[in-house]
């Protein structure tokens, strides 16, 4: 096989790996089941109409303010008003990276009503990596909206 043409070989296995890598990029990622956008609900909404879906499956759109730095095992979603929605993964079943922070996201799952140990609170600071004056402070439970996701797509790429 001549120079060129090895040349020419290589140069062409080179455009499609990186067509491939840059169409793979621009795909959706999903975690867990695959999710789609269709019918979402802000994440502002559902919380404010929290206790007519606690106990039902919904699909919440918002963007990720908050994930587990330890492992991906949680994430959370603020609303315009500030208020937080955390969503951990059913069954310990997936993770997410850290780098959805940030990033809109729809989940779908199971929204839950539940209070929240001194303990619990304490421990989901910690994985945040607050600092401990802050964990320190966490004195009291807190009742509050949770989801337990089946899964969560990436929406923007």
């Amino acid at each position: 096989m001549s120079k060129h043409r090895k040349l020419s070989t290589l140069t062409l296995a080179t455009v499609f790996l990186c067509t491939g890598a840059v169409l793979a990029a621009s795909e959706p990622q999903h975690f867990g089941v695959p999710v789609t956008a269709d019918a979402a609900i802000p994440v502002a909404t559902m919380l404010a109409e929290a206790a007519a879906h606690a106990g039902k499956i919904v699909k919440i759109a918002g963007r990720t303010d908050g994930v587990c730095k330890k492992k991906g095992c949680w994430l959370t979603l603020k609303s315009p008003d500030r208020q937080s929605l955390r969503v951990t993964f059913r069954d310990y079943g997936f993770f997410v990276p850290n780098e959805i922070l940030g990033r809109d996201v729809v989940v779908e799952g199971t929204l839950e009503i539940k209070e929240q140990s001194v303990a619990d609170l304490r421990h989901l600071a910690e994985d945040a990596g607050r600092p401990a004056e802050e964990i320190a402070a966490i004195v009291a439970p807190v009742t509050s909206a949770s989801l337990v996701a089946a899964g969560v797509l990436i929406v923007e790429a």
